[in-house]
Parts: C-alpha cells; sequence; structure tokens
C-alpha cells in the first residue's frame, strides 16, 4: 500500500496504536501525580515548621526553661541513690576506693653478690635433674602418669583418628551415618 497524506496522519496512527502507547501514557500520568504530592508535601512541612508567631516561640522558651530549673532544683533536694544498694552497695564503694597493698618485706632478704648466684645455680640444677629423671621414665615423648594415677584405656577409634587416612574416613561416616546437613 502506498503512501498517502491520509496514513501519516499522526492523529489516526495514535488511535490505532492505543495499546502500544498506554504503558507510555500510564508512566507519564504516574510521575505527574507523584510530583504534584511532593510538592503538596513540602508546602505543607513548611507551614507546619514556621511558627505561628514569635509570642508562640518565646512561650515554648520559657516553659522550656521553668521545666530544666524545676528538674535542677530536685536534683540538689534529693541525695543521689546508690543504684546497687544493700551489700552489693558497701562492695562497690570499697572497689572504687584506690588499691592499696601493704608491702611485706621478703623473709629473707637477697644474698649479694656471688652467694646469691651460686644459689640460683644450685637451685636450677636441681630443677634440670628432676626433669631429666621425669625424661627418663617416661616411654616416648608423652611423659608417663605417677604409678598411682590410673589412666583411661585409649580406644580404637582414638588411635585409627591419628592417621590422615583414618580422620577421612570418620569424617566420610559422619556425613553419611550423622544427621542431615540441612537438620542441623
Amino acid at each position: 500500500m502506498p503512501f498517502s497524506a491520509r496514513s501519516l496522519d499522526p492523529i489516526e496512527m495514535l488511535l490505532k496504536n492505543v495499546g502500544a502507547f498506554f504503558p507510555i501514557l500510564a508512566l507519564f500520568f504516574g510521575w505527574v501525580a507523584s510530583t504534584i504530592k511532593k510538592n503538596k508535601d513540602k508546602s505543607a512541612a513548611a507551614s507546619k515548621s514556621a511558627p505561628a508567631g514569635g509570642d508562640e516561640a518565646e512561650r515554648t522558651r520559657k516553659v522550656q526553661e521553668t521545666i530544666r530549673r524545676k528538674i535542677a532544683e530536685r536534683r540538689a533536694a534529693i541525695p543521689p541513690l546508690d543504684p546497687f544498694g544493700g551489700p552489693g552497695g558497701r562492695l562497690r564503694r570499697l572497689m572504687d576506693q584506690p588499691n592499696v597493698v601493704p608491702v611485706r618485706p621478703d623473709p629473707a632478704p637477697p644474698m649479694a653478690g656471688e652467694r646469691a648466684l651460686i644459689d640460683g645455680e644450685a637451685r636450677l640444677a636441681a630443677q634440670v635433674r628432676q626433669v631429666q629423671a621425669v625424661q627418663q621414665m617416661a616411654p616416648g615423648p608423652v611423659a608417663a602418669a605417677p604409678a598411682g594415677v590410673l589412666q583411661p584405656p585409649v580406644s580404637p577409634w582414638l588411635l585409627e583418628l591419628r592417621e590422615p587416612s583414618g580422620i577421612r574416613r570418620a569424617i566420610i561416616l559422619r556425613e553419611i551415618l550423622g544427621t542431615p546437613v540441612g537438620l542441623r
């Protein structure tokens, strides 16, 4: 069909294709409505924030001043309450006091010079001998328990967990036999 002046008429084209332009028209009218609403909200907020007159602002300031003065008078008249009354209050007051630790003199004053060094070396040598004796009694890197102490028997499961393959096996068994992941 050849183009004619009648087929290019924009009004006729809009009327034929109203369905295609409907979403665009809806967005346009929505934008216009929201803009009008915002302007109304701004004007309402501006009218509320502006005082009706200087007389009202002065009255508000005087009321606030009176309330603050009364609060200050009541605080001065009533002694502060102990929030931790009773024995706990006494404990709190004791804890608030600075810690004074009495200095006690050493029962034996340290020996001067070489004598102190010789005594220190003797104590260290005795400690080294004790450690060496315990290490000789121990069968491996872990020290053995004293003779009077019973040790719990080692479970074969714990022995298996000492190897990496045993740990892998335990993790897999837990995943298979344990609670499902979704229920944890």
